[in-house]
């Protein structure tokens, strides 16, 4: 490195070699001079300026297209979650009546069973052949005329 210069390159070097022990050359003397840069040209100032403004530009433009990029994957996630909770919305309600139709089933089962258990219950106190063949008769009637089943609650899920 040039000793004459003193730039943050130099700067960390010497901080460097200061953690590591190395030993850091002291002159007794005042420090060096600091170098002025040579005083530039109106045409080279214009020159460094127009530089400095094109990588400034090229910078905003890759921060736009990265922020574009950004907002596009923003939106395509936007959209799939949108799709899944349309779909997991869908699933729900069929899930539910489907649990409505399996609940109003239970009921029919209830209501036919407690029909048969009565009838089981009639015809093993019914005495004789001729008492249990008339109900059995009336058995088989009275299924044929259940009365409705009980209202689904089907409502009651919403």
């Amino acid at each position: 490195p040039n000793r004459g210069s003193w730039s943050l390159a130099n700067a960390q070097e010497g901080c460097l070699r200061a953690a590591s022990g190395d030993s850091l050359e002291v002159s007794g003397g005042p420090p060096p001079p600091e170098e002025t840069p040579a005083p530039m040209s109106a045409a080279a100032a214009e020159e460094e300026v127009g530089r400095s403004l094109e990588s400034y530009r090229r910078e905003v433009e890759i921060l736009r297209k990265s922020l574009r990029h950004r907002d596009g994957k923003e939106a395509e996630m936007a959209a799939a979650q949108k799709k899944l909770k349309e779909e997991h919305n869908k699933t729900k309600q069929d899930y539910e009546a489907q649990l409505a139709s399996l609940l109003c089933d239970l009921q029919d089962m209830e209501r036919q069973n407690r029909q048969l258990e009565s009838a089981l219950r009639a015809v093993a106190a019914g005495s004789g052949e001729s008492s249990t063949i008339a109900h059995s008769t009336s058995f088989a009637t009275s299924l044929s005329e259940a009365p409705t089943p009980e209202p689904c609650i089907s409502h009651l899920l919403r």
